[in-house]
């Protein structure tokens, strides 16, 4: 066994692994060029006064946007992403892994009125 560093995180991780234990990024058997992986992100079923939209960021840029009790489009993932929701001066940052069909499902808490995202992957 030998230590490898992660093309994703730096870190070292064994030559052996399937998936980096540091941030799941595919070591052994997986190339990123030929692991896709899809997300797909509801909008929020929370009831509001009013019913902001929340603007989705895929690496810094705007892929689009989800309001309440929304399905947006599926988006194709190719490689580790960051996934940023922003809805006025609220934001959250989510990484998404490519490999996998992932789900995103979106509410606001309400005692702090922060953005909250759930991933369920299959």
């Amino acid at each position: 066994m030998a230590l490898i560093s992660c093309p994703e995180c730096g870190q070292n991780v064994s030559d052996k692994a399937e998936d980096c234990i540091h941030c799941g990024y595919p070591i052994r058997g997986k190339s990123s060029q030929n692991v896709d992986g899809s997300l797909v992100i509801y909008g929020y079923t929370g009831w509001f006064l009013v019913k902001p939209s929340v603007r989705i960021y895929f690496d810094g840029k705007l892929v689009g946007d989800v309001g309440y009790k929304a399905k947006t489009r599926e988006f194709p993932i190719t490689k580790p992403t960051n996934v940023e929701l922003k809805c006025s001066i609220r934001s959250t940052l989510v990484r998404v892994l490519p490999g996998k069909k992932s789900e995103m499902h979106i509410e606001f808490d309400r005692a702090s009125g922060s953005i909250v995202a759930t991933i369920t992957s299959h």
